[in-house]
């Protein structure tokens, strides 16, 4: 029979911690040195200490093969962004603190990913242990000789010494990461090892780790591209241990990536190779929370403002802007260089708006204006020349424009004189407006969207070139379109990154000068656990395929409670 088990106490985390401190003692050193140097920012500051710049960490656990999988692939896009190389060392034109909150660096330089990958059947693991990447994971790589057959309780019952090598490993990690946050642990709702290894996983680390964040990245079945019928079973049982054990988790479906793939990319047969690539943008999207020297977003505080209730925990990801690399890089450099000509020569006879002190200004019908679209809209009939004040000064489009012609236009009389500025967001299919919009469009959500959408939280990352007052112009339009529940106030979370997106080279998605990822907690994620729920009571009615449970040892009692679990869920979710 199923049982949630219960965080520990105080007292009993303390004489745990004890025996640990002893264990360790006796081990004595590990043979591997981590290099802790102050880095040459902090030495600058005078009587700064090395805990006050020192990055967060989180640690990386990857269940079951579709875990496994998606690890591969966002392990790769991390060594990418870093200058990590697949043999650990560090390419030349990177510092020796990039991504020092990803890889723990030994006394001879290389570097060891904060992460751990466990299946129970070895395929997934061996194709990693046998790829590029190999000698980089291979000591993370954990594997049995199992079979879960796809069925909850097999990958749930006596795999407890597995458990237990996952726990050390954990350990091994985390008494390298000084600064630990929390854990994010990838896997399957539907599968036999990412829905019950993983429900007995999480609950140990819930002993180990129970003040530090938990969160999932979970593939919620898809009713229309199910492979195993039991996945329905799975997930919802899954859903009932891991429920107190994390808190949030960032739900995605096959189903919309699927479509993504086939409308978006154009690829008529995609595979979980092109899905995990969508995936591993937004694994990289949220992790600039944890590694990005230019992060300004906490992602433990985060997580607390999109979560209003423990069973209010699910987190829709979406992600723009979404271009395969098939398309003609030419045209979309072009594409992307829009910002730059609205700053330029696109407004070289701009129509202005009226403004009364035109009337006082005969003698300056043709002018050339720089202070941005201000002198623009003001100066009526004017033939204008509309370009920022501090283009005006130093770009090459601007050589024409006199900042002391501008002033003398702009001051009638010798009186203070106050011009209103004015702005206009820059265009074009990847303009800051656009993405943000696509962003909240289905066809770029990665959990299918039901017909009446209520949000109750949002955040906005952002990567890249993204001018905060574009990212302003865009919100405000976005949160007028979107209806938010009324008993909540409006939450948007921002986060501006000036690291663009890394593409893998000769992959599907083709290079951008900047990206955003959102995570919405909104009703759509209620309706696919409805979904789910329906299918389930038509099976459970009819006691279709339950006897595989029940003769490894679990009883109806358990899927009445695990049916009356979500059940609470689709409720809160309904109810608003």
């Amino acid at each position: 029979m199923l049982q949630k088990r219960k965080y520990p106490t105080e007292e009993e985390e303390q004489i745990k911690k004890k025996k640990d401190e002893e264990n360790e003692q006796e081990k004595g050193s590990s043979s591997l040195v981590i290099r802790n140097e102050p880095s040459s920012a902090m030495a600058s500051l005078p009587g700064s200490t090395a805990a006050a710049i020192d990055p967060r960490e989180f640690i990386f656990i990857n269940v079951g093969q579709a875990g496994t999988q998606i690890g591969s692939t966002y392990w790769k896009l991390f060594c990418l962004e870093h200058g990590i190389q697949p043999d650990g060392l560090m390419a030349d034109n990177k510092t020796s603190n990039s991504g020092k909150s990803l890889f723990i660096e030994t006394q001879d330089g290389k570097h060891v990913p904060r992460t751990v990958f466990v299946d129970l059947e070895r395929t997934a693991i061996d194709d990693i242990r046998t790829g590029p990447y190999g000698n980089l994971l291979h000591e993370q790589l954990i594997s049995g000789n199992g079979e879960p057959a796809d069925v909850y309780i097999r990958g749930y019952d006596d795999v407890q010494n597995l458990v237990d090598r996952v726990i050390e490993r954990t350990r091994w990690v985390a008494d390298r990461s000084p600064r630990l946050d929390g854990l994010f642990i990838f896997h399957s709702l539907g599968g036999g090892t990412g829905s019950g290894f993983n429900s007995l996983l999480m609950q140990s680390l819930s002993e180990d780790y129970g003040k530090k964040f938990k969160i999932e990245f979970a593939l919620l079945p898809s009713l229309n591209k199910l492979t195993p019928v039991m996945e329905i079973y799975n997930s919802i049982l899954a859903n009932y241990i891991t429920m107190e054990h994390s808190e949030c988790a960032i739900t995605i479906t096959n189903e919309a990536l699927f479509d993504i793939c086939n409308f978006k990319m154009g690829i008529k047969a995609p595979t979980y190779t092109n899905f995990n690539v969508l995936i591993g943008q937004v694994v990289s999207s949220v992790a600039t929370t944890v590694h990005c020297d230019s992060s300004n977003v906490n992602l433990n505080k985060l997580v607390t403002s999109l979560v209003p209730h423990p069973h209010l925990k699910f987190l829709v990801p979406s992600y723009a802007p979404i271009i395969s690399s098939k398309i003609n890089t030419q045209h979309l450099a072009s594409v992307a260089s829009t910002a730059a000509a609205t700053h330029g020569e696109g407004f070289r006879n701009a129509t202005v708006a009226p403004n009364a002190a035109a009337t006082h200004a005969e003698g300056s019908k043709n002018v050339t204006v720089g202070p941005t679209a201000a002198a623009a809209t003001h100066a009526e009939g004017f033939n204008v020349t509309a370009a920022p004040t501090a283009a005006a000064t130093h770009a090459e489009g601007f050589k024409n424009v006199s900042m002391k012609e501008v002033v003398m236009n702009l001051t009638l009389q010798p009186r203070p004189s106050y011009p209103v500025p004015s702005y206009a967001p820059t265009g074009g299919p990847l303009s800051v407006a656009n993405i943000t919009e696509d962003c909240y469009r289905s066809c770029n959500q990665m959990i299918k969207r039901c017909h009446d959408t209520w949000y109750l939280t949002s955040c906005l990352l952002y990567r890249g070139d993204v001018p905060p007052w574009d990212v302003n112009l865009a919100v405000s339009k976005i949160k007028s379109s979107l209806k938010f529940v009324s008993w909540l106030p409006v939450t948007l979370k921002l986060g501006i990154f000036g690291q663009p997106p890394t593409m893998v080279p000769g992959g599907d998605l083709a290079q951008v000068p900047r990206s955003l990822c959102t995570l919405s907690n909104c009703t759509d994620i209620g309706v696919n656990w409805d979904n789910l729920r329906v299918m389930f009571d038509r099976m459970y009615t009819q006691r279709l395929y339950l006897h595989w449970y029940l003769r490894e040892g679990m009883e109806e009692s358990d899927f009445l409670q695990a049916r009356e679990d979500i059940d609470s869920v689709v409720k809160l979710y309904r109810n608003i």
